[in-house]
């Protein structure tokens, strides 16, 4: 009997020994600095960079188009050929196209160049965006060398299903476009020759203040 309570005591000594220790160990884990006790070595950048490269091209066009975009995003984007399904984007804008040169202003694509397949430069295509009524839209768009728009579409948005949507599925309103100058990239209203969409007229002013930024971009960068 003595030698089943002395066994007892010794297991609950035991238990209560382990138990202090882990106590201690958690406190001091918790004393040192998360960078401390949580040393995961990160990618190299070589593993960085195919990570994101294996990212970009496994991306939709819209997708993309967002991130083209953005400044990170961009300045791995440049590192590569155009993808091919932004090529379709823009070869629906402008067919003779047979190739996309990205052009850069400060590390970042601000826009393409569109070559025919005899090598001459036959206009330029972007990608362009502005805040809508619910979230950034982003346009897609392609001019000729007068700086005139040949045509555009809108790429991505979330504006309201079945009214702000119709800036993508409007064609009246999208062919609008075609053939203007910067000048003219102005809303009616506003003293230029777009008109809004009835009750849609904060995401068809982000459409047309998107091209307009963008076109006198290009403007500003070819013409120097």
């Amino acid at each position: 009997m003595e030698r089943r309570v002395r066994r007892r005591e010794l297991i609950k000594g035991l238990g209560s020994g382990i138990a202090v220790g882990l106590l201690t160990a958690g406190a001091i884990a918790y004393a040192f600095p998360r960078e401390v006790r949580i040393k995961i070595p990160g990618p190299t950048i070589t593993e960085k960079f195919t990570e994101t490269k294996t990212k970009v091209v496994t991306k939709t066009v819209t997708e993309f188009a967002t991130e083209l975009t953005e400044v990170t995003a961009v300045k791995t984007v440049i590192k590569m050929p155009v993808m091919p399904e932004l090529m379709q984007v823009f070869k629906q804008l402008i067919p003779d196209a047979a190739e996309f040169k990205p052009v850069m202003k400060d590390d970042i694509v601000a826009f393409f160049e569109a070559y025919d397949e005899g090598g001459a430069l036959i206009g330029y295509t972007f990608l362009a965006q502005e805040m809508g009524y619910e979230a950034p839209i982003v346009v897609a768009g392609a001019v000729d060398l007068d700086y005139k728009i040949i045509d555009v579409a809108v790429i991505k948005h979330s504006e309201t299903p079945r009214i702000g949507d119709r800036i993508q599925t409007d064609r009246d309103f999208l062919k609008q476009f075609k053939g203007l100058t910067v000048e003219e990239l102005k809303l009616s209203t506003e003293g230029g020759k777009v008109d809004a969409i009835t009750g849609v007229t904060i995401s068809s002013k982000a459409v047309v203040d998107a091209i307009r930024k963008k076109l006198e971009e290009i403007v500003a960068e070819t013409s120097k």
